[in-house]
């Protein structure tokens, strides 16, 4: 029994064991809904991070990608072979491989850029690479053959090429299309470009 003296009257009240006890419980209980709140948010907090680096990591990581061309079913053993060693030279350009692009290329190459320049020689086919890759974060290419000609040891490819190159961060980068054409000749048993001329093509 408690007396509380309020604006000069006594009043009596009477607050027994098992009140106490139901009081202790409930606020036990808001303590532990209070909990799980802080656990969800925290869980949710970790798992958008782990999304954010996943994103980043496809943007930025796992790019390049080289879509397989079509018609590759349809190939003889010849033209497969040229297929895939031009398969190299996309895979090379997508990861801004200069150094490799390079070794794909005969000594005396020529190369014709989509703006009508012309750079013969490797030193001069290096220079053009190193030009273009300037900012590059990393590129999306999708290739379609058009043809693919062997004659014993020299050869004919050209391809349609949808290409995506991210720059300086952006994340909705604009698509070209080109028409890639390619001289190749067969030297000990390897493939290399004596010409490549690129032109700008439009959407198929």
């Amino acid at each position: 029994m408690k007396q509380l003296i309020l604006d000069g009257e006594s009043y009596s009240s009477h607050v027994d064991a098992d009140s106490t006890c139901k009081c202790n419980v409930a606020g036990a209980g808001a303590n532990t809904s209070q909990e799980r709140r802080f656990r969800t948010r925290t869980v949710g907090a970790i798992l958008a991070v782990l999304i954010l680096v996943a994103a980043l990591s496809y943007l930025f990581v796992i790019k390049p990608r080289l879509t397989a061309p079509a018609g590759t079913s349809s190939l003889t053993r010849e033209q497969k072979e040229v297929d895939d060693f031009l398969r190299t030279y996309y895979l090379a350009y997508g990861n801004g491989s200069v150094s490799r692009l390079i070794t794909l290329f005969d000594d005396g190459a020529i190369l014709s850029a989509p703006d009508g320049s012309v750079y013969k020689g490797l030193p001069e086919i290096s220079r053009y690479y190193k030009e273009l890759f300037v900012g590059l974060e990393g590129a999306e290419i999708r290739t379609t053959i058009l043809q693919i000609e062997v004659r014993g040891k020299d050869a004919q490819a050209s391809y349609n090429i949808g290409l995506r190159t991210w720059r300086f961060g952006a994340t909705e980068p604009p698509q070209f299309f080109y028409k890639d054409s390619f001289d190749l000749k067969k030297t000990d048993d390897t493939w290399k470009i004596t010409a490549l001329l690129i032109e700008t093509s439009h959407p198929r």
